[in-house]
């Protein structure tokens, strides 16, 4: 991003081009693109030749990653549901306890 300039007090004075680029860049860190991806959807816009197509392939590959992501949180919260299945409550020795024994334990899916 151009630096934007500034007073003679040394503090920046951001146009509403900066500010906007600032939203742009924040609002993509907050959809998961990971800031090389966002390097080159600014790049899509600073220089000519560049199509929607473009930036709908990348919008599309997030959100493949973003569904991914999903279903890997949804697999470790069914482990976490089971392992707590199988705890028969506050009463048994820790020694006993089937969450301990689990995180000990490794799965053939690397989960439960």
């Amino acid at each position: 991003m151009p630096e934007p300039p500034k007073t003679e007090g040394g503090h920046r004075v951001y146009s509403l081009t900066h500010v906007k680029r600032l939203n742009f860049i924040r609002r993509s860190r907050e959809l998961g693109f990971k800031i090389e991806q966002i390097r080159q959807l600014l790049k899509f816009i600073d220089e000519p030749n560049h199509y929607c197509g473009e930036v709908r392939a990348m919008a599309m590959q997030q959100s493949r990653v973003v569904q991914e992501k999903i279903l890997d949180l949804q697999r470790l919260q069914a482990a976490l549901n089971e392992m707590v299945t199988h705890c028969k409550g506050s009463q048994n020795s820790i020694d006993d306890c089937p969450i301990v024994d689990a995180l000990f334990t490794e799965s053939s899916d690397g989960i439960f």
